[in-house]
């Protein structure tokens, strides 16, 4: 009952959020780095002798980094998503991106509501894209992006606000 003062400076990224609440979990897990990525699992010598190379493009280490901002494979899926919600900004390393949403998600109305959406449903999508390709050797990036727009206009429709607004953007 007694505030410690202990708040992150991300809360308002993920209070009061309509989206599913998995995708929350996920992305909670993310702001706080604690996803199991390889990078993170070698860590903590939880993986001895393995690769720690990035299953979806192979090219550079698996850090939370990489995986969702730098990686030739998930970097376009984050600029389609985000020029779909018309919003013209390059995403960038975990740190950036995190300052960027904080700064944004000070603000209200309905394009922020779609946008907070919008990074819920594309990182849990990049995450269960990753495990899918890592586990279940199912290679298959097709369509990730109407996935993750069909997830938003899902969520976003059962809001009065943002209903009209969907509409104009999925024309």
């Amino acid at each position: 009952m007694i505030d410690d003062g202990s708040r992150v400076s991300w809360r308002n990224i993920i209070r009061y959020h309509k989206a599913r609440p998995r995708a929350v979990v996920c992305l909670w897990l993310a702001c706080h780095k604690r996803l199991a990525t390889e990078v993170r699992l070698a860590g903590l010598a939880l993986l001895q002798g393995q690769d720690k190379r990035y299953c979806l493009c192979k090219q550079n280490d698996e850090d939370i980094d990489h995986l969702f901002f730098q990686c030739p494979v998930t970097l376009p899926i984050w600029s389609h998503i985000l020029e779909w919600l018309e919003f013209w900004h390059r995403p960038q390393k975990w740190v950036e991106e995190l300052v960027w949403l904080i700064d944004i998600t000070r603000r209200k109305g309905w394009k922020i509501s779609l946008l907070k959406i919008a990074i819920v449903e594309t990182v849990y999508s990049i995450w269960s894209l990753r495990n899918r390709i890592c586990f279940d050797n199912i290679d298959n990036t097709y369509g990730i992006e109407d996935s993750i727009k069909d997830s938003i206009v899902y969520i976003g429709c059962q809001h009065m606000k943002c209903r009209s607004h969907l509409v104009k953007l999925m024309l």
